[in-house]
């Protein structure tokens, strides 16, 4: 957000290398880096060393990315397909993107009208003590 201009970045010029270390439970398993980006799920290459245990990959999107492990199929194994889902409209509404939370600190605004409520009893104190010593 610049300003108050805001729009939302999915996809870049050129690619950006990301490295990241995989987790504990990915580490003697087969997995497979997944992309999700606008409702479809696409498989990465990526570069894995065993023995730093880092992931590298190349992207020009931003996009949730997912480590899944593989499953070793056999010849029991029913193999079941996915129906196609219905994309739906990849623009958000103005009403979707003005939907921002209150991150504001209200404890600020709390202590300064006490303060205020304070400060305005006080002077009516000493006010009502001046006026009835007349």
């Amino acid at each position: 957000m610049v300003g108050d201009i805001s729009s939302k970045i999915t996809e870049l010029d050129s690619p950006l290398t990301i490295s990241f270390e995989v987790p504990f439970a990915f580490r003697d398993i087969n997995f497979e880096l997944l992309r999700v980006h606008h409702g479809k799920v696409e498989s990465l290459v990526y570069e894995y060393d065993e023995d730093t245990f880092l992931l590298t990959f190349e992207t020009e999107k931003f996009s949730t990315y997912v480590l899944a492990e593989v499953a070793v199929e056999s010849e029991e194994d029913p193999v079941i397909e996915e129906p196609d889902v219905a994309k739906e409209d990849d623009k958000e509404t103005e009403k979707e993107q003005a939907l921002v939370p209150n991150t504001s600190d209200r404890n600020n605004t709390r202590y300064a009208w006490w303060l205020l409520y304070l400060g305005a009893f006080f002077v009516l104190v000493t006010t009502k003590k001046k006026y009835l010593q007349k």
